[in-house]
């Protein structure tokens, strides 16, 4: 009996400790459930390209390597944007030879500059390079539920020895909207990034020539909008537009008021005191023309009727 008992005891130890280490596993990313907040830094990783034809580099086991974009001077750190933060930011670093290339293949369009941001608060693990093995299902399996596409259009035009690039960028990124009463509670993506997506402005008039070396700032204007459309902006101009129309009104509103108190009651009112009539200088009396007092001559008075 003692033998049957302590094998079930060793036997549910053991499948309590394979719980717990598949619970571990199954939970590696469970902190990307929790939303982000105002303010949090969310972490911008781009996928590795060849210098030689621009292709994608995989790992070991066939996955996609993904890593974290240029670090930046002013920073000393990857660029990261702030979550609903909308504001202009800088990205200052060394252009290396690789990089020389690779920018040739986004400006020429060969290869897009395709990176991506968590959908969700991430983990440590989400911003760093993937090196899988072989046969392994590692964590970029499931990017698709995990990460949204962020492609960066650059505009600019090639040389031979330099390139012209148009460093300025608007970097534009949805989030969830508003939370709904589902069935099981409030539902929806609140708190999380829907979409995302960069390109360059101003290429016409806005252009910087580099070369292998110089050091390039890249000037992202990132907005950000709750929800799918830019009611953000929209709402802003419409806003503005509409005060515009409602002062050009009361302006006119106040025009037609102060014509009508000075022509309809001149003497009983304020501004029509205030108000400057159409009249000669001189007084008219009993409708007779002007009044000109007696008239002196020689010292005086003139010839009366």
């Amino acid at each position: 009996m003692a033998p049957l008992l302590l094998r079930l005891i060793i036997v549910a130890i053991l499948s309590f400790c394979t719980t717990l280490v598949s619970a571990t596993t199954a939970d590696e990313w469970a902190d990307e459930s929790i939303p982000y907040k105002k303010g949090d830094l969310v972490p911008i990783t781009c996928l590795n390209r060849t210098i030689d034809t621009g292709e994608h580099i995989a790992d070991a086991a066939g996955n996609l390597q993904y890593i974290p974009f240029q670090t930046c001077k002013e920073t000393s750190r990857p660029l990261t944007l702030s979550y609903l933060q909308s504001k202009p930011q800088n990205c200052t670093f060394l252009l290396t030879d690789p990089l020389f290339h690779l920018l040739e293949f986004y400006i020429h369009n060969d290869a897009p500059m395709t990176c991506r941001v968590p959908i969700r608060r991430p983990t440590l693990s989400a911003v760093k390079p993937v090196v899988g093995k072989v046969g392994e299902d590692n964590a970029y399996a499931k990017d698709s539920e995990r990460f949204v596409p962020l492609v960066m259009a650059l505009a600019g035009t090639l040389q031979r020895s330099h390139l012209h690039v148009a460093t300025e960028l608007n970097l534009l990124v949805h989030t969830g909207g508003v939370l709904k009463q589902g069935k099981k509670g409030l539902v929806g993506t609140k708190g999380a990034i829907e979409a995302a997506a960069a390109y360059s402005v101003r290429p016409l008039v806005k252009n910087t020539r580099i070369v292998i070396g110089d050091e390039v700032t890249l000037q992202f204007n990132v907005h950000w909008y709750e929800g799918p459309a830019l009611a953000n902006g929209s709402s802003a101009s419409g806003v503005g537009a509409l005060i515009k129309l409602w002062l050009l009104v009361g302006v006119v509103v106040g025009i037609l008021f102060v014509y009508f108190i000075a022509t309809k009651h001149p003497k009983n009112s304020f501004i029509g005191r205030m108000l400057p009539r159409n009249e000669d200088v001189l007084p008219k009396y009993n409708g007779y023309g002007y009044g000109i007092g007696p008239g002196v001559a020689n010292g005086g008075t003139g010839k009366r009727d």
